[in-house]
């Protein structure tokens, strides 16, 4: 089943590892197999600042390179047992990367990657919060 992807003037994006844009809004009909990345979910390495994008980052990797897959796998691997054991309540959503990485189901690993970073970025403002002072007092 063919894959139709609609896309707006000027969005980049990868297919086969070639990064392209488009002069007008456009449908892309994808027939066969591909890799294929929307610029918002194109991670830069410039852009991996925390733990939970190093996993994205090399989840990508392995889904464009997939000659390197197993390089790729592996350092995903490490990146997950880190993050697990700085955060263990995400131990169930780590596992769920970890089965999707290994059966190379990419457009599920990598829509369970963002939702990590989103994980993230809320333990990390939870852990903003300053100390009310009726805690304080406690």
């Amino acid at each position: 089943m063919p894959l139709i992807i609609t896309l707006k003037a000027g969005e980049k994006f990868i297919l086969n590892r070639a990064v392209l844009s488009l002069s007008k809004s456009a449908s892309i009909v994808i027939e066969n197999k591909a890799s294929f990345l929307r610029e918002k979910h194109i991670m830069k390495p410039e852009d991996v600042d925390t733990g939970a994008k190093r996993i994205y980052y090399y989840c990508q990797l392995a889904y464009l390179w997939d000659e390197q897959y197993d390089e790729y796998y592996a350092k995903a691997k490490d990146a997950c047992m880190e993050f697990v054991k700085a955060a263990p309540s995400t131990h169930a959503l780590i596992g769920n990367i970890g089965a999707a990485l290994a059966q190379k189901d990419y457009f599920k690993l990598l829509k369970l990657a963002r939702r990590l970073i989103e994980v993230e970025r809320r333990l990390i403002d939870v852990g903003k919060k300053p100390v009310s002072d009726s805690a304080e007092r406690t």
